[in-house]
């Protein structure tokens, strides 16, 4: 029993009690630490949960780019002959990838063929 006395941390005064009361009164103070903790640790966990699914964004990104070039390598080796089990949005960006590929082509053709007319012969 404790009387006129504050707890540590809490600064709560306690007058007089029973040892009921005292059990009561810590236990809700653990609950309050406890709901605290929680709460943080929620915090923690949506933050992670943040995190983690932008870097999951970033991974399907990214094998959605690989997936698109594998497919235009296999189109280009002759490993693949036709597109019928593609979906109509893959489609859209392989038929992209291949106007960005040919247009890095003639880029590329355009400057050997100038750096050839440029040698004196």
């Amino acid at each position: 029993m404790v009387t006129g006395r504050e707890e540590e941390g809490r600064h709560h005064r306690v007058e007089e009690a029973t040892e009921k009361e005292m059990v009561i009164a810590v236990d809700t103070n653990d609950k309050e630490g406890k709901a605290t903790m929680l709460d943080d640790e929620k915090a923690i966990l949506e933050q992670q949960i943040v995190t983690e699914t932008a870097r999951l964004e970033e991974l399907r990104r990214i094998n959605r780019k690989l997936e698109i070039k594998l497919i235009v390598c296999d189109l280009m080796s002759g490993r693949r002959n036709n597109l019928d089990d593609l979906s109509v949005d893959i489609l859209e960006d392989v038929q992209m990838a291949i106007v960005k590929h040919r247009l890095e082509i003639r880029k590329r053709i355009k400057e050997l063929r100038s750096m050839d007319s440029s040698k004196p012969t």
